[in-house]
């Protein structure tokens, strides 16, 4: 690793740090101002609990990497912390596009509230590739074997995740601007048949 790729890492963990703080920040906002949510939506959000594990796997690899074992990538692989990054990042996409994906299958009109059932299909086909990431990230004895292996995998699953998340956007986009159409048509309606 050359030393532009090392601030790479360094300047990606700690915008990360930084999200990490706005979403906790927003986690404490939403306890305090909504304590009459239902217990499911409440313990959706505590699973931010998961972002810490991920958070702090992600920053005690990058200290490793760049400080304990510089210039010394073999031995990266043996770490548990880079072993969870993947499972607790794939579990974390898969709560949170699950949850958008049941938006859909309840707010689109039939036929096109199955698009939130092919979302949570593919979700979940993608968090199957974080555990197995997770599984050739432990098995893996070099770091040229793991790069064989999981290459792959990993661009699976980025893939999966994008191609989740580009379908939740748009079709939530596509249902909003059907929403603000008929609102609006209900409106001038409205106001033009007042004397």
């Amino acid at each position: 690793m050359n030393t532009l790729q090392f601030g790479v890492l360094e300047i990606g963990s700690f915008v990360g740090v930084f999200l990490f703080g706005v979403m906790f920040l927003q986690t404490f906002n939403y306890y305090n101002m909504y304590p009459e949510d239902g217990w499911v939506h409440k313990a959706l959000v505590c699973v931010r609990i998961a972002e810490v594990a991920h958070t702090v796997a992600i920053n005690y690899q990058i200290y490793r990497t760049t400080i304990v074992y510089y210039g010394k990538v073999e031995l990266l692989l043996g770490s548990s912390a880079l072993a969870a990054v993947p499972i607790s990042g794939g579990f974390i996409t898969l709560l949170v596009q699950i949850f958008f994906a049941l938006r859909l299958t309840k707010f689109l009109p039939r036929p096109y509230n199955k698009i939130g059932a092919l979302c949570v299909a593919v979700s979940t086909v993608r968090f199957g590739g974080a555990i197995y990431l997770t599984v050739i990230t432990v098995a893996s004895s070099t770091m040229a074997e793991y790069l064989h292996k999981g290459s792959w995998i990993i661009s699976a699953t980025f893939t999966l995740s994008a191609a989740v998340d580009v379908t939740i956007a748009s079709s939530m986009l596509y249902y909003l601007a059907q929403q603000r159409q008929s609102e609006m048509h209900r409106w001038v309606q409205i106001l033009y048949s007042r004397p």
